[in-house]
């Protein structure tokens, strides 16, 4: 884990001036910008479809390479559930409604929906890391628990978030883009978020 008194630095991810690094870690919500880009048009939502052609023009080019953890598309898989059944059913309460009616799942055509978000993270060449993926120098599987909870701690992150930490810091990257205000304090951590300018 990263020495806690060293830092890291926000970066601007629409700069065009600041190149993106050469590894790259994703959070759900850039692919969830991705795929629903009108849905909020807010500052925030336009910088990160910016970002998203730079990071594309990026891995073309082969300047970068991006990942997302398997917890990362967990959570992608999710927020599209709930977006399909709240339109399926028509009510914020979309979990309750699902339990009486299951079939809704496909239906509301949530397993279209899933394979889109595949493909367009495909499409950009992005790599999906496994656990199975992480391993130590000598070759042996690699825990990531005791370092989730130890960025949980160090960082008050939410238990997800603090995952994403550690599976970067076991493929030795640095670098997370995320629009969540909650990666704001992993710089204390050496760790560089790039991120909006309008994230407060």
């Amino acid at each position: 884990m990263a020495n806690s008194t060293s830092t890291g630095a926000r970066v601007n991810f629409v700069d065009q001036n600041v190149p993106l690094p050469a590894l790259l870690v994703l959070d759900s919500n850039i692919i969830i910008n991705r795929l629903y880009p009108n849905t909020n048009p807010s500052s925030r939502i336009r910088d990160t479809q910016i970002f998203l052609v730079r990071l594309e023009r990026a891995i073309r080019q082969g300047q970068c390479q991006a990942y997302i953890p398997h917890i990362v598309l967990t959570e992608c898989f999710h927020v599209i559930t709930k977006k399909r059944l709240e339109a399926h059913f028509g009510t914020r309460d979309w979990s309750s409604a699902y339990k009486s009616n299951t079939q809704a799942i496909v239906t509301a055509g949530i397993p279209t929906e899933l394979q889109r978000c595949l493909d367009s993270i495909q499409a950009m060449n992005i790599e999906f890391i496994e656990p199975e993926d992480l391993v130590d120098e000598d070759g042996t599987k690699t825990t990531l628990w005791l370092q989730t909870k130890n960025y949980m701690s160090q960082l008050s992150l939410l238990s997800s978030d603090a995952y994403i930490l550690a599976v970067a810091d076991r493929l030795g990257i640095r670098n997370i883009a995320s629009d969540d205000k909650d990666f704001l304090n992993i710089t204390g951590a050496n760790f560089n978020i790039y991120t909006s300018p309008n994230l407060k």
